[in-house]
């Protein structure tokens, strides 16, 4: 493998954000020399060091926290973010030479026997794909960017100095601790120095996890665009081979030319194809049980971001309430992302099979032939994802995922209610 440069991608593709972060470095080094660099190290490093005191102080804090839903929810909501980056630096470490070698899709020349004539529209097919890949990108990188900033500049806003010696008491008094996480911590940490050395912990935890977060979450969405878009460019290359098409393109040439020739381009879509499914086997060996671990922990903290919301309504602390929608929208992206993504995959999976039926095969000799309708038998069992090898990732399962979340979160929402009662 030899490393990507920008002149390689696909035309509308932007990856300005996994280089500020250091990702493209990390996967071209390894590209160009099969080892893990210095800024990987540093990553793993950081999870390691920042992770591991908060999963420790949240798995105890379940037994110090005031016994209710609400407070174990909390005690639940933030570690299962940990548990996502956690994940996600994981895999991208453990699975870096098929990462790297993933990173192919997304060059604008991955399909490497487009015949000249057809280059203008399969170039404008992933160009479109990566447009609206670009913009969804954004979308997501502004969505958790605002919501990690509320999430942090809120504490600050809401502490005694703003309230009693600026006067900004429009925000309100918080009604639990006033911190980032509000997870339980072995110290006092509404006293002095220990509220500044927490708060600047909780902020950098939750910083370097949400860059991890976002950026791996905006990588996969790419990867998975534009294999989505390739595979839609062969279908279109497969619904053009007939007689006719290679008759006007070869004027002067005698019918059996133009077979051969028919047949010549066919044997090399059907090595596209090839190539199409292997990385689609990395796609599912690489990020299956990361999507399964991000569907799961995505249930939670929709869940509970659904559930704490209503509390802050019913509380009339619209402000806390404000905090769990940014969250509740930043999860419902996620999922929505995923599930989108691995259904468009699936179908167009599907469609190279009706596209290579479509093209006139019965042109073909023997041996295309057998290729051929191997391609179709292969098409009946697509690139699908599996949430623990069980539930395909496809808008059906976000449905359920949808559906699960808010009833738990209403059931959850009416035995909170029967506590207050019995209270």
């Amino acid at each position: 493998m030899s490393p990507l440069h920008d002149s390689e991608l696909v035309e509308g593709l932007t990856v300005g954000y996994i280089k500020v972060a250091g990702f493209w470095t990390i996967v071209n080094d390894y590209r160009a020399g099969g080892r893990k660099n210095a800024v990987f190290t540093v990553y793993m490093a950081l999870s390691c060091i920042l992770y591991g005191p908060l999963a420790v102080f949240s798995t105890i804090g379940m037994f110090h926290v005031e016994a209710n839903i609400q407070g174990i929810s909390l005690c639940i909501l933030h570690p299962m973010s940990l548990v996502q980056a956690f994940v996600k630096i994981a895999v991208f470490w453990l699975g870096l030479e098929t990462q790297a070698r993933l990173f192919d899709v997304l060059k604008s020349d991955f399909l490497e026997n487009v015949p000249e004539n057809e280059r203008k529209a399969t170039g404008e097919i992933l160009r479109k794909r990566a447009s609206k890949t670009t913009r969804i990108v954004k979308l997501v990188i502004g969505v958790n960017v605002f919501m990690i900033l509320w999430w942090i500049v809120l504490p600050i806003l809401r502490s005694e100095f703003f309230r009693f010696t600026l006067g900004v008491t429009f925000l309100g008094v918080p009604k639990t601790q006033n911190s980032i996480s509000e997870i339980w911590l072995p110290v006092d940490s509404s006293a002095s120095p220990w509220t500044e050395i927490v708060y600047c912990y909780e902020a950098g935890v939750a910083i370097f996890g949400t860059t991890v977060i976002t950026l791996l979450e905006s990588l996969i969405v790419q990867l998975f665009s534009m294999l989505t878009a390739n595979m839609e460019a062969l279908a279109y290359l497969l619904n053009r081979l007939n007689f006719s098409n290679f008759a006007a393109q070869n004027p002067g040439k005698g019918r059996d030319e133009v077979i051969r020739r028919m047949r010549q381009q066919m044997r090399c879509y059907i090595l596209e194809h090839q190539k199409l499914m292997k990385a689609g086997e990395d796609l599912k060996t690489l990020y299956s049980a990361l999507i399964s671990v991000q569907l799961a922990t995505g249930l939670i903290i929709l869940t509970i971001s659904i559930f704490n919301f209503f509390l802050g309504s019913d509380d009339g602390d619209l402000i806390e309430a404000s905090k769990f929608i940014l969250y509740l929208l930043s999860a419902v992206i996620e999922v929505t992302l995923y599930c989108n993504c691995g259904d468009a995959l699936e179908e167009m999976s599907e469609n190279l099979g009706l596209a290579a039926y479509s093209s006139e095969w019965y042109f073909m000799d023997p041996k295309s032939r057998r290729s051929i309708l191997m391609m179709i038998v292969r098409s009946r069992k697509p690139v699908l994802l599996k949430s623990a090898g069980i539930w395909p990732v496809n808008l059906t399962t976000l449905k359920a995922l949808l559906q699960v979340a808010y009833s738990t979160s209403m059931l959850l929402y009416r035995v909170s209610h029967g506590e207050k009662g019995l209270a």
